[in-house]
């Protein structure tokens, strides 16, 4: 009996873990004043909110909103971490932790920075893989997220973005 169960949990470790879950994520960018001035990666779920926004800001700088399908933080100002990585590439975005846009209705919390266009992030963006983000959830879990669409809108997003002034 002692054989049959180190053998049994030998046989356990030997297995392969499960590999994560990629959230169906489709990826667009919305004008404003004629120009791409957000860039929005929204899961395939109805009532969630999104994995990642980011807005041009006039003084060439890009506000990011991060995490909030899974929840970055409690919302209260504090300072939160997320890393997201992709095809080689990986950014580490730091910043405060605030309610989502659509708190009332999803009660979700993300991550909110403000970046330069060279951030490591818009590497990560443009890899056409799909993107694991660590420092997310309740508790901290990493995720997957799908990049339906992003290469395009990434790469509009960034051309319509002013440059610094």
């Amino acid at each position: 009996m002692k054989h049959f169960l180190m053998a049994a949990l030998a046989a356990a470790v030997l297995l392969p873990l499960p590999a994560l879950a990629t959230v169906k994520v489709n990826w667009s960018t919305d004008k404003g004043d004629g120009a791409v001035q957000w860039l929005y990666g929204q899961p395939d779920e109805e009532e969630s909110d999104q994995v990642l926004a980011a807005a041009c800001r006039k003084d060439g700088r890009i506000d990011v909103h991060a995490g909030a399908y899974d929840d970055v933080g409690e919302g209260k100002g504090e300072a939160v971490s997320v890393t997201l990585s992709s095809g080689g590439k990986s950014a580490v975005l730091n910043g405060k932790s605030q309610n989502s846009e659509n708190f009332e209705m999803t009660g979700g919390t993300e991550l909110f920075t403000t970046v330069g266009r060279d951030d490591a992030l818009f590497a990560v963006l443009a890899t056409g893989k799909p993107i694991t983000a660590t420092g997310v959830g309740n508790p901290k879990k990493p995720d997957t997220w799908g990049v339906t669409g992003l290469q395009k809108s990434a790469a509009a997003f960034l051309a319509a973005c002013p440059a610094k002034k």
